[in-house]
């Protein structure tokens, strides 16, 4: 079911602004919020993984579990991406709503 949203004129001229190709403002939206989503997992996620560099280095692997109140389908597109921004290490991931559960082991041996 649809709602009536009522933006400002300046909102909208900036919505307008984002559209590719054909979309509705609705999927323009959508895109943005799903932009927004995964942005804030990669944040977060990141900011784990760096605090957690020191304790890595040590053991060689650390685990930590963060609070995520993002939809699941943000966190598994952005943790593939993740590996690329930590190449040194191996990340897995288990998503248990609303821990995000990382296993974060370094690839020196």
């Amino acid at each position: 079911m649809s709602k009536v949203l009522r933006i400002s004129a300046d909102v909208f001229e900036r919505l307008e602004a984002n559209v590719t190709g054909f979309e509705s403002p609705s999927e323009v939206i959508e895109r943005v919020i799903k932009s927004h989503e995964e942005i804030e997992v990669i944040k977060l996620v990141t900011q784990s993984v760096i605090s957690a560099e020191e304790f890595i280095k040590e053991t060689g692997e650390r685990k930590k579990t963060i609070l995520l109140h993002q939809p699941t389908e943000a966190i598994e597109n952005t943790m593939d991406y993740i590996s690329t921004i930590f190449p040194q290490y191996n990340i897995s991931h288990e998503f248990l709503k609303p821990g995000l559960k990382l296993i974060i082991k370094s690839k020196k041996k």
